[in-house]
């Protein structure tokens, strides 16, 4: 039971990968596996750390730390399609369903 997850850049090609962690925002589990994603605001403001949500968006949540303040593209079922990657984390149900998901993320800088 596990969330791996899989940042792709702007060209899609695959560029890190690395377990989540409930509890920590996505941008936060990035830099301590060593991974650059942009970061300024830290607060859901900016938009520097956006990334689509290719594969999973059930497993995201959008605002885990805070609410975005700007407008977000989400599924039919709102799963988000976009996140930032500063405020959104992992829903912790995700982490107790005793499967593996595999979360595709792609960097938009």
């Amino acid at each position: 039971m596990a969330i791996n997850v899989i940042i792709k850049d702007p060209q899609w090609n695959e560029i890190w990968q690395f377990t989540a962690e409930n509890g920590k925002n996505i941008a936060e589990l990035a830099a301590m596996h060593g991974i650059d994603i942009p970061v300024s605001c830290g607060a859901g403001v900016c938009g520097v750390c956006l990334c689509k949500v290719e594969q999973w968006n059930d497993a995201v949540k959008a605002d885990a730390f805070n609410s975005p303040l700007m407008p977000l593209k989400s599924d039919e079922n709102w799963n988000p399609e976009e996140i930032l990657t500063c405020i959104a984390g992992f829903n912790p149900e995700k982490f107790d369903d005793w499967q593996d998901h595999t979360v595709i993320l792609q960097r938009t800088y």
